[in-house]
């Protein structure tokens, strides 16, 4: 692959992926040179990057005028990094076992695979992914605080396991899945806030203005960090809600005990009105002006407890749940759940809509 290719690539991940999704951690590829990534970089999660950015970035986005070296299609990136992360010693024949061994690198890889999976609209595929990286790192013990005084080995196992852990929820209350990575089982300290890539500023592609292929910054810090510590808090509400809602046993307890479901919805509601309260009390609070400066992260994370308070059981009773009579006097909770839940979504889909409109490169 030619060094054009790969530095487009690299760039697209850094830039537009890892501030939703900050697997790796960015300050230790600081002098990597993104014409040759695997000088520093193992082969397989250099093809994994590869096959996620490869989704976003699409040669139909430059203009016509423009000579846009073709390359591979993000399928076949996907293949090459789950042969390349079965690849043992130089002697040794490619086979599974190599690629099931728990390894940082193995289990980076696995994430950011199930993750271009999802994209792709594979979720069963990215399912098994995410179960089998879920696996790897709890036999690495990422759940549990890292023993070494290593500061830097430490954040890389930090951002791996919550990641990690905000996939598993996302994958599993997509498809009505038992949670798998429970949030009283893990005392893994957040990822520090204090790292370069929280205040790197957000880069954007300025491919609606003639300029495409080029990179220009805005003055919007990114706050990478922070955003991520809001989607392990919003994470930790969706996991309560799939347990204490979807959940077989709870299931039973709302269909037995009507009063013990009602209090258990605004229960679930008033958490996410706090999670949304301590949102627009922090830098990431949602800006509905013109400007549009809420960063990448915090427009997702609106979007998503929004969805899940307007489509999930806390908000209104669901297939899953059969429907029961409400006494009058909890009428006006449900209401008011259902106001708030559309007019919060309606505020951050529209925000979404014009940011793209206002960065995204037109094709």
């Amino acid at each position: 692959m030619s060094a054009e290719i790969s530095t487009r690539l690299l760039q697209t991940y850094f830039n537009c992926l890892h501030p939703l999704w900050p697997i790796l951690y960015k300050p230790l590829y600081a002098s990597l040179d993104y014409a040759t990534p695997t000088d520093m970089m193992p082969p397989a999660l250099v093809a994994a990057i590869f096959s996620i950015a490869s989704c976003v970035d699409r040669p139909q986005q430059y203009a016509t005028n423009t000579i846009v070296q073709r390359y591979p299609e993000p399928f076949q990136f996907f293949e090459e990094a789950l042969d390349l992360i079965q690849q043992g010693k130089e002697s040794e024949k490619p086979q599974l076992l190599n690629a099931l061994a728990p390894s940082i690198t193995n289990c980076q890889v696995l994430t950011i695979l199930s993750l271009q999976q999802h994209g792709v609209a594979e979720y069963s595929r990215a399912a098994i992914l995410c179960g089998l990286a879920s696996a790897m790192a709890i036999e690495m013990r990422l759940h549990r605080p890292y023993e070494s005084n290593d500061p830097i080995q430490s954040e890389v196992h930090s951002r791996l396991w919550w990641n990690l852990y905000i996939l598993e929820k996302m994958s599993s209350t997509e498809m009505g899945r038992p949670v798998m990575l429970r949030y009283e089982e893990t005392d893994c300290p957040y990822p520090s806030v204090s790292e370069a890539d929280e205040f790197e500023l957000m880069s954007t592609q300025a491919g609606n203005q003639g300029l495409s292929g080029q990179i220009r910054n805005t003055a919007i810090k990114l706050r990478t960090l922070s955003g991520l510590h809001s989607t392990i808090r919003l994470s930790i509400i969706l996991e309560k809600i799939s347990r204490e809602i979807y959940g077989l046993s709870s299931r039973k307890v709302i269909r037995d005990n009507q009063a013990s479901g009602e209090a258990k919805r605004m229960d679930l509601w008033y958490a996410l009105k706090e999670w949304e309260r301590e949102m627009e009390e922090s830098p990431l609070r949602l800006d509905l002006s013109k400007d549009l400066t809420s960063v990448p992260a915090a427009i997702t994370n609106y979007v998503v407890s929004s969805l899940n308070i307007t489509t999930h059981p806390s908000s209104n009773h669901s297939d899953y749940v059969p429907r029961y009579y409400s006494p009058p006097s909890t009428i006006h909770c449900s209401l008011a759940i259902k106001s708030w839940s559309f007019t919060s979504y309606r505020q951050p889909a529209q925000c979404l809509s014009r940011r793209g409109q206002k960065y995204l490169p037109r094709s």
